[in-house]
C-alpha cells in the first residue's frame, strides 16, 4: 500500500499542496483513533502510510532537483530501519496497551507539519486529475500477481499480464497517467529500477524468512528470534547507512554497490553452508545483510537519479520509490510462496545437514545467485550510463 500511497502523493500534490496534504492526512489519522471501530486498523493502516509518502513529496519539493539524489540515502537508510524497529515496539504495546494506541504514535509527526510548511514554497497548481483508471487497472495486476504467487494458478498470471497490458496501453494515451510513460524510453533508468526493486525484494524475503528458518531448524521462540537474531540488524542499518554514504562521496557508487552486493551474497551463502551452526551465526549474518542492503539502496539510488534528466528527476525518483515499496511486499509474498509448495525442499548441497534444512539452504543459494545477477547488470547500466553523458 505504501507503494501506491507514495505515487497518489505525488500526482495529488500537483491538485493541492504538500502542506494541505500533510493537515489533511494527520487530521484523518486522528478521527480513525477516535472512531474505534473493528475496521479502525485496516483504514489507519492504509490511510497512515500517507504521512511517509507525503514526506517523500516534500522532500522532492524542498531539494533541487541535482540534489534529490543525494538527499535520499540519509531520510531512506533511517526510515527504513524505523520500519524494522517498528516491528518489536508495536507487540509491546499492543500487549501491554491496547493495540488502538499504535494509531495514535503516527500522529506525533503533526509536530513538523507547522516547519515544513514555513519551509515550503508556494507553487503554481497544475490542472489536471487523478489517473484512476490506471490505478485500478494497476492494482488489479499486481493483486492477482499476488495471489499467483500464494496460489500459483496459472489463470491469476494471465490476468494479471492482462491488466498489465492494458495499462501500458492506457498510460500513453492519457492526458494525466499515472505513471509517465516517458520514463520508460529510458533504459538506463528502466534497468536500474527492475533490477534495484530484485535486490530489495530478495532481501526482504531473506527477512521475512528468518523467523520460519530459525524456528525450524533451532527451535527458538518468538522473542528470541525477534531480540536476538533480527533487532541487531536492525540497529546495525544507522552505522551502515552513515559509512555507506561517505563511501559513495568518497569512493564512487560503483565501490559501494561492489561493498554491498558482496555482503548480501557472501552473507546468503554462507548462511546456505552453515544453516545448522549457532544461531548466533546467523545473528551476524543478519547484520552483514542489513549492511549490504543500506550500502545497495544508497548507490540505486544514485544510479537512477543519474540516468534522468532535469525534467524527469521528480516523476522518476517517486517512481523509483513505488518500486522500492512494492518490490519489497511482491518478494516477501515469492518468497513465502516457495515456502509453501516446497519446491525446492531437496538436496542439492554436499553437505551433511538435517533435512528440515534442505528448503531454507537451497532459498538462500537462489537469493545469493539472484544478488549477483543484479550487481552484474547494474554495474553493466551505470558504466553505460555515464559513457552517454
Amino acid at each position: 500500500m505504501e507503494s501506491y500511497q507514495t505515487s497518489w502523493a505525488s500526482k495529488s500534490a500537483s491538485i493541492w499542496d504538500y502542506g494541505k496534504w500533510l493537515r489533511v492526512d494527520h487530521w484523518i489519522c486522528w478521527t480513525l483513533f477516535l472512531s474505534y471501530s473493528d475496521s479502525s486498523p485496516i483504514y489507519s493502516r492504509n490511510w497512515c502510510s500517507r504521512i511517509p509518502s507525503s514526506c517523500d513529496g516534500c522532500r522532492c519539493a524542498l531539494y533541487s532537483k541535482r540534489e534529490q539524489g543525494e538527499s535520499i540515502w540519509p531520510d531512506r537508510v533511517p526510515g527504513s530501519n524505523g520500519r524494522r524497529c517498528w516491528a518489536s515496539y508495536w507487540r509491546m504495546v499492543a500487549h501491554y496497551i491496547h493495540w488502538s494506541y499504535l494509531l495514535l504514535i503516527p500522529t506525533a509527526t503533526i509536530i513538523t507539519v507547522p516547519f515544513l510548511i514555513k519551509l515550503l514554497k508556494k507553487e503554481e497548481r497544475i490542472r489536471g486529475h487523478i489517473d484512476m483508471a490506471g490505478i485500478i487497472l494497476m492494482s488489479a495486476g499486481i493483486v492477482f500477481f499476488m495471489l499467483f504467487t500464494t496460489s500459483y494458478r496459472f489463470s491469476f498470471l494471465i490476468i494479471s499480464i492482462l491488466a498489465f497490458f492494458i495499462f501500458v496501453k492506457h498510460i500513453r494515451k492519457a492526458q494525466d497517467p499515472f505513471v509517465d510513460p516517458e520514463l520508460g524510453k529510458n533504459v538506463f533508468f528502466v534497468i536500474g529500477t527492475l533490477y534495484g526493486g530484485l535486490i530489495f525484494g530478495t532481501a526482504a524475503g531473506f527477512v521475512s524468512m528468518v523467523p520460519y528458518m530459525m524456528k525450524d531448524v533451532h527451535h527458538l521462540s518468538t522473542a528470541a528470534i525477534g531480540s536476538g537474531i533480527i533487532f541487531p540488524g536492525t540497529m546495525s542499518v544507522i552505522i551502515f547507512g552513515y559509512i555507506g554514504g561517505l563511501l559513495v562521496d568518497r569512493k564512487g557508487s560503483l565501490y559501494v554497490l561492489t561493498i554491498g552486493s558482496a555482503l548480501l551474497s557472501s552473507g546468503f551463502l554462507i548462511a546456505a553452508f552453515f544453516i545448522d551452526a549457532a544461531p548466533w551465526i546467523m545473528t551476524i549474518i543478519v547484520i552483514f545483510v542489513f549492511g549490504g542492503l543500506s550500502f545497495t539502496k544508497t548507490v540505486i539510488s544514485t544510479v537512477v537519479s543519474s540516468s534522468l534528466k532535469e525534467k524527469e528527476a521528480g516523476a522518476g525518483m517517486s517512481l523509483l520509490n513505488f518500486t522500492s515499496f512494492l518490490s519489497e511486499g511482491t518478494g516477501i509474498a515469492i518468497i513465502g510462496g516457495l515456502l509453501s509448495i516446497g519446491f525446492l525442499d531437496h538436496r542439492l548441497l554436499p553437505i551433511d545437514v538435517d533435512h528440515s534444512t534442505y528448503l531454507y539452504s537451497n532459498m538462500l543459494i537462489l537469493f545469493a545467485g539472484t544478488i549477483v545477477i543484479c550487481w552484474l547488470v547494474i554495474l553493466n547500466v551505470y558504466k553505460r550510463s555515464r559513457r552517454h553523458r
